[in-house]
């Protein structure tokens, strides 16, 4: 992959960039899980409390979520 053109990588233009990439990708699941999983099922059940965590999840709030879990565990690949 190229990183100067990756979906992943922050610019100068636009620094949050990888938030953005990366909750566009927890709702692209969130999205999934709903079409396939049958809604009755066990594992729909199970799964019932993250994705109303994920359907909930705006920018600011999933930044600040990953801000301070970078503070309190050390670095990501964010940097």
């Amino acid at each position: 992959e190229d990183f100067a053109e990756s979906n992943f990588m922050a610019s100068s233009s636009d620094p949050d960039k990888p938030y953005k990439t990366y909750l566009d990708m927890v709702k692209a699941i969130n999205s999934m899980h709903e079409r396939y999983i049958d809604p009755k099922s066990a594992e729909a059940s199970n799964a019932k409390e993250l994705v109303a965590f994920c359907k909930a999840l705006d920018f600011a709030g999933y930044k600040k979520m990953i801000t301070t879990l970078e503070a309190e565990l050390g670095p990501t690949l964010f940097d």
